[in-house]
């Protein structure tokens, strides 16, 4: 029921955020739980889930949320976040960065790459896009309370022949392919 509850929630949020069914949504974490729920999340507003290997460089994750032309992508730990951050030039679609870690500081992972001497994007730019994962569920929560209705009418607009998940291949012979499913 909590998961449920966290997938709803999710939704929710990412409908009244401007999601679409034609958007694409990435998942850029290590296995947890809510990498799961927000994989479903993604799906459940009608979008098509990229999963992003938690090992890929930023060069790697640039081109997949790139390439993908993913509108959100939800990130763990700050090492992930500094990859996000690194390849946001890449990322021409890229409206909201979803932190699933309350302690992670987006202006300490800017300041940690400034200091690295590594292209940055402003605080402004990074601070428009970033949302945590508290504040996503809280406001999807609102909206389920207030419209009883609204996860079920979600779940009715989603098309069955629409992409539910788009994998992207190693790219050892060459730039990664994404192969939807």
């Amino acid at each position: 029921g909590d998961v449920a509850d966290e997938v709803r929630d999710v939704a929710l949020y990412l409908e009244a955020d401007g999601h679409r069914p034609t958007d694409r949504g990435a998942v850029f974490a290590h296995n947890r739980v809510e990498w799961m729920s927000a994989a479903l999340a993604i799906q459940t507003a009608g979008g098509t889930m990229v999963p992003v290997y938690p090992s890929s460089t930023a060069e790697q994750a640039a081109y997949v949320l790139g390439h993908s032309d993913a509108r959100v992508v939800f990130v763990d730990g700050a090492e992930l976040l500094g990859r996000v951050l690194l390849a946001m030039p890449a990322m021409p679609a890229l409206e909201r960065v979803v932190l699933l870690d309350a302690a992670l500081d987006p202006a300490r992972a800017l300041a940690a790459l400034r200091a690295a001497g590594k292209p940055a994007p402003t605080d402004a730019e990074v601070l428009a896009k970033v949302v945590t994962w508290a504040e996503v569920r809280a406001r999807g929560r609102a909206i389920a309370t207030a419209d009883p209705g609204a996860l079920e009418r979600l779940l009715d607009a989603i098309s069955l022949d629409a992409p539910a998940i788009m994998l992207y291949t190693s790219g050892t012979s060459g730039p990664p392919k994404g192969v939807p499913l």
